[in-house]
């Protein structure tokens, strides 16, 4: 990009004053030094060199201006410290930083992609530990992208968890591969790298690709990602590579979630398997867990509002997991992301891993209920020395199974029970279905 100048066509800002930066060696430069002459060479402003309104010489000393710009940063990015250049990095990626704006806005494409990749390479050198293994493979050559760049001067730079929410949330997203295999690579898209490592696509800010993989989120160069993953078929020839796979919506929301409840690693920690593997290995989970949610909530509307001193009684068991931390409203989407926020809790997880004697315990006494109480109906009601005798069996089964209730709040579940006989059936029947379902 160039900005119009109107004090004379070609010239640059040192007509200005304001060109005075900094010609010293980069090596010897701190930090701050570095940043300051960055936006120094980026506050000079050039006239467009293919202005039909320049003489050719004046276009070509504008085009050597620009030529020497560049290469001026590029010492100027090549000097910064490689402790210092994720913070430089996340600086110029913020839309509200006055340095940002002026890198955005006055260099062209190729120029910040070069700056980003040098930052880039800067990063990755400064995660991977040198080891023997990575001696050699760096000895291997690379293969090329679509534009015939390198993918290793495009490295994937790491992201925190917050950005990954931001896009996350932030809708859609696809970009056109032109291979006839793969036409688009779509958000939650899941392919392999060359390294055998599951990357999660979870969004697209041109011209990147962000995903999760090895329990943290990344940021790369989408030509770069492409030949990482999708080309590589092609420019490895004979190695195979497991196809792109595609998780349910359900998937993603399932993902924020857990990032609103913990982080990548905590989720790790928690449940001993990577959020790629998770989802990929109950991909055919989450219909039945949403099922059961959604089971849950309409038993547990029926009974607060027909039989609540029944719900109470059967809070005490190992529904309460359940009750306690489902939300009272809940879209459907918001039931994956619900689910996800248990999945990174550890009393959330509870729900899906209860001991199968709670589990069993809980039904027992959800299905014990009907026939029990079935017996003192009598046309919708209940004469009065079955209520007694029913409320009594009632207050034995659920004693039975360590749950306290008084005889005073077991005859009033066998009034409520008279009353909506056969609404409460059918919720007693959604509260045992969904007990089912909630299982890893």
């Amino acid at each position: 990009m160039y900005v119009w100048t109107r004090q004379g066509l070609g010239q640059t800002l040192e007509q200005y004053g304001l060109a005075q930066c900094d010609t010293g060696s980069v090596g010897g430069m701190a930090y701050q030094r570095i940043l300051d002459t960055i936006k120094c060479e980026l506050q000079r402003k050039f006239s467009d060199p293919n202005d039909p309104r320049l003489s050719e010489e004046q276009g070509r000393r504008v085009k050597r201006e620009l030529f020497r710009r560049r290469l001026r940063l590029r010492e100027l990015f090549n000097g910064v410290q490689p402790s210092r250049a994720k913070d430089l990095f996340d600086q110029l990626r913020r839309r509200d930083d006055p340095l940002a704006q002026l890198f955005h806005y006055r260099l062209a494409s190729a120029v910040r992609d070069e700056m980003l990749s040098i930052l880039g390479n800067k990063i990755s050198a400064l995660r991977d530990q040198p080891s023997a293994t990575s001696t050699v493979r760096s000895q291997t050559p690379r293969p090329q992208t679509v534009q015939s760049q390198p993918a290793s001067s495009l490295a994937p730079v790491p992201i925190d968890d917050s950005l990954l929410k931001a896009v996350i949330t932030s809708g859609g997203g696809s970009i056109n591969t032109n291979i006839w295999w793969l036409p688009v690579l779509r958000k939650w898209d899941v392919v392999t790298d060359t390294s055998g490592n599951k990357r999660l696509v979870v969004g697209f800010s041109a011209p990147d690709v962000l995903y999760i993989s090895r329990n943290r989120g990344w940021m790369q160069n989408q030509n770069a990602f492409l030949t990482e993953t999708v080309l590589a078929p092609i420019a490895e020839a004979g190695r195979r590579l497991e196809p792109t796979r595609r998780i349910l919506d359900c998937g993603g929301y399932f993902t924020l979630g857990v990032l609103s409840a913990t982080t990548l690693i905590g989720f790790f920690t928690l449940n001993g398997i990577e959020l790629i593997d998770f989802i990929l290995r109950h991909h055919n989970d989450f219909p039945r867990w949403v099922d059961g949610v959604n089971m849950f909530l309409r038993a547990r509307k029926i009974l607060k509002q027909h039989a609540p001193t029944l719900y109470n009684a059967l809070m005490r068991t190992a529904i309460k997991e359940i009750g306690q931390r489902i939300p009272e409203n809940i879209s459907a989407n918001d039931v994956c992301k619900f689910i996800g926020q248990l999945f990174g809790l550890v009393t959330g997880t509870q729900i899906f891993t209860a001991t199968q004697a709670a589990r069993a315990a809980a039904m027992t006494v959800l299905r014990a209920i009907p026939p029990t109480l079935a017996a003192t109906i009598r046309a919708g009601h209940a004469v009065i020395q079955d209520i007694r005798a029913s409320a009594q069996h009632i207050y034995e089964v659920f004693r039975r199974y360590g749950i306290h209730l008084a005889l005073e709040e077991a005859e009033r579940i066998v009034r409520e029970y008279a009353h909506s006989e056969e609404l409460i059936k059918a919720a007693l029947t959604d509260l045992t279905r969904a007990l089912e379902k909630l299982q890893r």
